[in-house]
């Protein structure tokens, strides 16, 4: 059975006085078959004050993550991404950094 961490995801939200929302989805690499596959449980709408969001991930794997503002006028910025590893969780404490941290680990 993996273990997976839950893991606090946190971004700078945009400062637009007219921003309607965040977009937040995650892509996840499949080593086995070369390619990110999005993960579909994180795919959501995020009021415009969001600025951090816990998510589960499994142990030695690596995500991407994506926000993306949209305005009132329905204007969508540039997508902000980043990629990050989750390690061997016997050893939770390596697998931090300054835009991740690991909440809490557990086993499905």
């Amino acid at each position: 059975m993996p273990n997976y961490a839950v893991v606090e995801v946190s971004w700078t939200p945009s400062v637009s006085p007219d921003l309607a929302e965040q977009f937040v989805w995650m892509e996840k690499y499949d080593a086995n078959m070369n390619s990110w596959i999005s993960e579909s449980g994180l795919s959501s709408s995020q009021p415009a004050a969001t600025s951090s969001l816990p998510i589960d991930c499994e142990e030695k794997t690596t995500y991407r993550f994506h926000v993306q503002a949209v305005d009132t006028a329905g204007l969508y910025s540039a997508t902000a991404s980043y990629e990050f590893s989750i390690g061997d969780l016997t050893n939770p404490e390596a697998t931090t950094d300054l835009r991740h941290s690991i909440v809490e680990v557990k086993q499905r």
